[in-house]
């Protein structure tokens, strides 16, 4: 996985836990945020899609986050379909259609996913 932009900074968080040790709490945080930041540019940490159970209609994605938590590492999981929806919904005017700079975004978008589409195809017998 990619880091592409923002540092993890948890100090505006307000969390119950940390009441106790309100002494520590910047440098609880400061030391979470670090952690975390690591946890996400490690090699360990990575995107993937299941391998059984996969339906056309919704395509899940999975988090696996690097924490060192054994035996299992958290896993998250994301709806792909529910993100493209998002990204149409948020993009369509009053017309019901993507316009200018959003249309051409849209389009690339899609020809993008064709293309992986392709290579999936390609890769079947």
């Amino acid at each position: 996985m990619k880091h592409v932009g923002g540092k993890v900074d948890l100090k505006g968080w307000d969390l119950d836990a940390l009441e106790a040790v309100d002494v520590l709490k910047e440098s609880v945080l400061k030391a979470a945020s670090e952690a975390l930041q690591y946890a996400f540019e490690t090699d360990e940490t990575f995107l993937y899609l299941p391998s059984r159970g996969i339906a056309s209609d919704s395509i899940e994605i999975q988090l696996l986050v690097d924490i060192g938590a054994e035996p299992e590492n958290p896993t998250f999981q994301f709806s792909l379909t529910e993100l493209i929806d998002f990204f149409i919904e948020s993009c369509v005017l009053g017309d019901g259609k993507i316009h200018g700079e959003e249309a051409k975004n849209a389009k690339a978008l899609s020809s993008g996913l064709r293309m992986l589409s392709d290579r999936i195809d390609s890769a079947c017998e």
